[in-house]
C-alpha cells in the first residue's frame, strides 16, 4: 500500500535547475554526435577533410565540451592528472 509521506518525496526542480540539465543533456547528444563522425566507418569521410576543416570540427567538439564542463559547474574544480 502506497503512502504520501512527505518525507520520502523529492522536491520538484526550479525552472533554473529543469533548464540546466536540458543544457547538459543537448551539449552531451551533440558531442557525442560529433565524436561518432570522426572513428570507424564514419570517420573515413571525416579523415578524408582537409586539416583546416578537421581542426574547426575538433574545436567545435571541444568548445562544446568545454561549455559542458561549466554547464555542470565543474570549471572551478582543480585538474587532476592522471599518468
Amino acid at each position: 500500500m502506497a503512502t504520501n509521506d512527505s518525507k520520502n518525496e523529492q522536491p520538484k526542480p526550479t525552472r533554473e535547475e529543469i533548464e540546466r540539465i536540458d543544457r547538459v543533456h543537448r551539449l552531451a547528444v551533440q558531442i557525442e554526435a560529433l565524436l561518432a563522425c570522426t572513428y570507424g566507418e564514419a570517420g573515413e569521410s571525416f579523415r578524408n577533410l582537409n586539416d583546416d576543416t578537421q581542426d574547426r570540427f575538433l574545436w567545435a567538439a571541444g568548445g562544446m565540451a568545454h561549455d559542458l564542463v561549466n554547464a555542470l559547474g565543474l570549471s572551478d574544480l582543480p585538474m587532476v592528472n592522471h599518468v
